[in-house]
């Protein structure tokens, strides 16, 4: 489960993840989630889905002192994300945004949970626009 601000939503939006790939130093990632944006003059809500790769940057594990013992993996995220997004008044549009960013989890010792930030470029394709797109998520699964 994650939360988001920006991204492929492009606002506020929770997110579930299933890694259905693991590797040695990668990992692949399938998220999908639901995002919304109300302010004085709309109100949207959006339905994210993405398709990433993940290849870890930092070959050493490096490791904090006891009693924590926290493992920290940084990774590169690849991959390609869209949403739909609908507005009160206006028709649906179909965002296109290919993903690049910096994944960095925390494992805790002898536990299979997991927290993670993700800081993300994310270019928009819409309606024949490209525009800035980046997003910081934040997330923990078990």
């Amino acid at each position: 489960m994650s939360a988001e601000i920006g991204g492929i939503s492009p606002f506020l939006s929770a997110n579930f993840e299933f890694v259905p790939y693991k590797a040695k130093n990668s990992f692949g990632v399938i998220r999908a989630g639901v995002g919304f944006k109300s302010n004085s003059t709309s109100q949207a809500v959006s339905v994210p889905f993405s398709l990433t790769y993940n290849f870890l940057l930092n070959k050493k594990k490096d490791c904090d002192a006891a009693p924590q013992k926290v493992f920290k993996e940084r990774f590169l995220e690849t991959g390609l994300g869209l949403s739909y997004v609908s507005s009160l008044g206006q028709r649906p549009v179909l965002y296109l945004a290919p993903i690049v960013g910096l994944r960095k989890q925390f494992i805790k010792w002898g536990k299979s949970d997991v927290f993670f930030y993700k800081i993300h470029l994310t270019p928009i394709y819409a309606e024949q626009h490209f525009r800035f797109g980046a997003g910081l998520s934040l997330g923990h699964s078990l």
